[in-house]
């Protein structure tokens, strides 16, 4: 009898110790919509649309790879700001003249839309103060 209840005990604590440990890291995963990276010199700037799996959206800014603030935004707000990021990405990348410079790309915006990415030059000046209004109005209606 002793011994059944060595064996019945034994396997129950085996069994314990047996199972994986459960993680719930994958629910609190983010998915990187937009970015746009402005460097200068030594320093950047990064402002991020992100969504996360529960349709979850933020606006992150980041100065010098260190978060600075993140804002949750709605639906509705997230979808409009990302229509108006894919307008200015597809315009650049496909629909405006190429650089005719020969002279060495300064990179002064680097953006990301869905993976794809696209680099801006400092000599792009249209570009460029276009992208300077996105990251204003982002900051002022966002990240205040």
């Amino acid at each position: 009898m002793k011994s059944i209840l060595v064996f019945i005990f034994s396997c129950c604590l085996g069994s314990v110790y047996a199972q994986e440990r459960t993680s719930n890291f994958d629910l609190r995963t983010q998915k990187t919509i937009f970015q746009i990276k402005k460097i200068e010199g030594k320093n950047s700037e990064q402002i991020n649309l992100k969504s996360s799996i529960s349709g979850q959206y933020s606006v992150d800014h980041k100065l010098n790879t260190q978060s600075q603030m993140a804002k949750k935004i709605d639906i509705v707000t997230a979808q409009k700001l990302d229509d108006e990021f894919v307008d200015k990405f597809i315009n650049f990348k496909y629909l405006s003249k190429e650089r005719t410079g020969k002279e060495k790309c300064i990179e002064i915006y680097f953006l990301d839309l869905r993976g794809e990415t696209l680099k801006i030059c400092s000599d792009e000046k249209a570009k460029v103060n276009e992208l300077d209004k996105m990251i204003v109005k982002i900051k002022e209606e966002f990240l205040k």
